[in-house]
């Protein structure tokens, strides 16, 4: 692994069920199931300049846990559903070994309607609309 190239912040929106998911869990699943970590995965390039490219690599790789996390915590997956659902949302993955996952917004008017709606359609599940990036947090101090 080396550092990330420059990319732009990004809005998001994250969202988690409410169920745990135990990360040994997920991994002994993953294992169980004989899962192997993709080695063909795309190169990362230079810079990454706009939101879209950021999508459109994000679009060539994935997340191997995910499918051992929806199989033990099938609430994860329906998240996965309603934020791809949406149009607000570019694309839609889990977080780490889960359960928390994230939508990635063309800015903010659009992550603040995705997670408007989507806490009106799913009031327990927790949801906060953020930035990912340098920029979008708070000065140190």
């Amino acid at each position: 692994l080396g550092a990330a190239p420059p990319m732009p912040v990004l809005d998001a929106v994250l969202v988690n069920p409410g169920r745990p998911l135990s990360t040994a869990a997920v991994y002994r699943a993953f294992d169980t199931a004989g899962g192997r970590a993709r080695a063909d995965a795309p190169a990362i390039p230079k810079a990454l300049a706009s939101a879209r490219a950021v999508v459109d690599f994000l679009r060539g790789r994935r997340n191997d846990l995910e499918a051992p996390a929806i199989a033990l915590e099938p609430l994860v997956g329906e998240v996965l559903a309603a934020l791809e659902a949406r149009p607000e949302a570019l694309m839609a993955r889990m977080s780490g070994s889960g359960a928390t996952c994230f939508g990635l917004c063309a800015g903010t008017a659009a992550a603040e309607r995705l997670a408007d709606a989507l806490k009106r359609d799913h009031p327990s599940w927790w949801v906060r609309r953020c930035g990912i990036g340098e920029q979008s947090m708070p000065p140190p101090g």
